[in-house]
């Protein structure tokens, strides 16, 4: 172990054991509980991992770099050079997010083996559902042009075998576990392959292969086409989950459900209650504690995806109204997750109109288990971000 990874360790538990971290477990893990705390947790929405634009973000907070070229190009077992500078890396993102960031949210003891970038240069370590996905080296994210045209193409949709490498797996969480002293736990890409494996929501599959917009003509010209699809990704969903976990042993993959082509701003409630609800309906049945997400609007389906099973959080987007949710989720045993609009909400707004806004969120959900987070995506953003990130840490308390 190199003296730079020992000092990160070092300083990692420092602010690890610390009284602010601790405050923030503690907090969190009763919210989490459907505790009504003494305030509404607020806290930065960043990702520790996802994609490079992301991950440029995090170089310039923390001011250091990270080789995304030699991560991205690494297939296999890591050289312990390159794995070092991973774990650093994220023990740095860590300790800023404790030491720099205000709010509530705390850091754990894990670290990812690969930020989800791994094997999208290595072909043969590729394994997504379609072979027909397009990979954007620069961004880091992957884009599918959609491949079914009509109801023929759909006739021949073939899906890519699920293959998991249980040795390799296993090498490469020796190698991280070794590095971190087995104080870690060391989360591997959703075991090797992450996201690219298992199907979206089976709506958000629908529109990825078929098209938003061809789907949206679907639903008044060839609605019995949009049920088709919505059941065929449904079945595939529930059976490609079962697959993972039966191959891989751990039971940690289910069906989706949301995401944001669920948005009443492209179809109405109508056609959600056709088209979709059955279908993420079905999908809850088979899987625990859902985070329903949207960055579209809901406001018009709250009350439907309220009746969906396994619930645990409800995005309310900047674009869905907050006191819908909180009425119409009033009783349930699920959490509010409101989401500001770093734009309109932060840069835009002096500090007394941020808190007028906090007093109105306080007001609303002051009976509920709500959280409220806010992006920052660049940095420019991050210095106001923080101002509405204390605001609300000093405001959102809780009202007898």
């Amino acid at each position: 172990m190199s003296k730079a990874l020992k000092e990160a360790l070092y300083h990692f538990f420092e602010v690890y054991n610390g009284p602010e971290n601790q405050r923030r477990l503690d907090l969190i893990a009763r919210h989490n509980k459907l505790e009504i705390t003494e305030k509404s947790p607020v806290y930065f929405s960043i990702p520790f991992d996802w994609s490079i634009m992301r991950m440029n973000l995090w170089m310039e907070l923390l001011n250091l770099p990270l080789d995304l070229e030699a991560i991205m190009s690494a297939t296999g077992e890591y050289p312990r050079e390159l794995a070092e500078q991973v774990i650093i890396f994220q023990l740095k993102q860590r300790i800023f997010y404790i030491e720099q960031m205000p709010g509530d949210w705390p850091v754990y003891q894990s670290v990812s083996t690969n930020f989800n970038l791994l094997w999208i240069r290595n072909k043969d370590r590729r394994n997504p559902i379609w072979n027909e996905i397009d990979y954007n080296l620069k961004s880091g994210d992957f884009h599918l042009e959609p491949f079914i045209n009509s109801e023929v193409d759909f006739d021949h949709i073939s899906i890519q075998p699920y293959h998991f490498d249980p040795e390799l797996h296993r090498k490469r969480q020796a190698v991280f576990s070794e590095l971190t002293e087995g104080n870690f736990t060391i989360q591997d890409d959703n075991l090797g392959f992450g996201y690219l494996s298992k199907p979206g929501s089976p709506f958000e599959e629908t529109c990825r292969v078929r098209g938003m917009i061809n789907v949206l003509m679907d639903m008044r010209e060839n609605p019995a086409f949009v049920h088709r699809m919505m059941a065929f990704f449904t079945d595939l969903s529930i059976k490609r989950s079962k697959e993972m976990n039966e191959k891989t042993g751990k039971d940690c993959f289910m069906p989706s459900i949301g995401g944001d082509d669920v948005n009443c701003q492209m179809f109405s409630p109508d056609d959600y209650a056709e088209f979709i609800y059955p279908y993420e309906l079905e999908c809850s049945r088979h899987g625990r504690n859902y985070y329903y997400h949207s960055c579209g609007s809901l406001t018009p389906v709250y009350n439907r995806i309220a009746t969906l099973h396994n619930l645990a959080k409800v995005h309310v987007s900047p674009w869905s109204d907050l006191q819908t949710a909180a009425d119409v989720f009033n009783g349930c045993k699920v959490i509010l997750q409101k989401l500001m609009d770093t734009q309109k909400d932060i840069l835009n707004r002096s500090a007394g109109e941020m808190l007028a806004q906090i007093k109105g969120i306080k007001n609303t959900v002051n009976a509920s288990v709500a959280e409220v987070a806010c992006h920052c995506e660049t940095i420019d953003s991050f210095e106001k971000s923080k101002e509405f990130i204390r605001l609300a840490d000093k405001y959102l308390t809780r009202e007898e």
